[in-house]
């Protein structure tokens, strides 16, 4: 078993991204800032104004993220090992993610 941080390190993840690209993370990529935003360390009242507003964006961004998986976690076959070929497997997350976007409407993440 390994944490996320030897998964990202070893799957090559970093060099998918793009250079204006970063993916959102958890305190433990504070080390690589420039791949993946992660909150500032300190306590709320030690941070500044804006670091203490760059936190709140961090982890708005990541409730959100969170919502939407959560979303998704609807459909029952993004739960299990996917044992059929990646092209089925690409086409049924993006019919997955279109019936959240559809659901989204209806229900917003604030509710």
């Amino acid at each position: 078993m390994c944490n996320d941080v030897t998964i990202t390190l070893q799957s090559g993840l970093r060099f998918l991204l793009s250079p204006n690209e970063a993916g959102i993370a958890d305190k433990g990529y504070r080390n690589d800032r420039i791949t993946f935003l992660s909150p500032l360390s300190g306590h709320r009242f030690s941070l500044s104004n804006d670091e203490n507003a760059f936190n709140f964006l961090i982890y708005y961004a990541r409730q959100s993220v969170e919502r939407v998986l959560r979303r998704l976690t609807i459909f029952q076959i993004l739960r299990y090992c996917w044992r059929y070929s990646l092209f089925l497997h690409a086409l049924v997350v993006c019919v997955c993610a279109k019936l959240t976007n559809l659901n989204l409407l209806i229900k917003p993440l604030d509710q």
